[in-house]
């Protein structure tokens, strides 16, 4: 194989194939970027590594998600809960952690983290106690 010596742009040429009846094939030399293969890059590294646009806040480090905003400066998208600021994603139909969590467990969150079973409305009819054996 024959590359160019270029560290980020290269030529791959395919090798010579002889078919059954003894011609040989040719491939067109295929030219890509490994830059871009690699991943982009804002100042010399990749968003993992610290590259990307950085918080528009002043005297934030920490790496833009929207609007140029990090998370704790308002960027990224919000739960859907009304007066609920903390962050939220799509892979949970877009509401916090909390919120999400509750709605799949049936449980309320309540301030410092603890939960609680959610109380069953005066107008709904409760189970019947299971009889006891005395």
């Amino acid at each position: 194989m024959k590359v160019a010596s270029s560290t980020w742009w290269t030529k791959d040429y395919a090798f010579d194939m002889e078919v059954a009846n003894g011609v040989k094939l040719q491939a067109a030399p295929v030219e890509r970027n490994i830059k871009a293969d690699a991943g982009s890059t804002s100042r010399g590294f990749c968003w993992s590594h610290g590259g990307g646009t950085k918080c528009k806040n002043d005297n934030c480090e920490k790496i833009a998600i929207s609007n140029g905003l990090c998370w704790a400066h308002g960027g990224g998208k919000r739960c859907a809960v009304e007066g609920c600021r903390r962050q939220a994603y799509e892979r949970t139909d877009n509401l916090c952690n909390n919120h999400y969590q509750e709605r799949q467990h049936g449980t309320m969150v309540v301030e410092g983290g603890e939960t609680r079973e959610d109380d069953v409305a005066d107008d709904e009819e409760k189970p019947a106690a299971p009889p006891t054996d005395q």
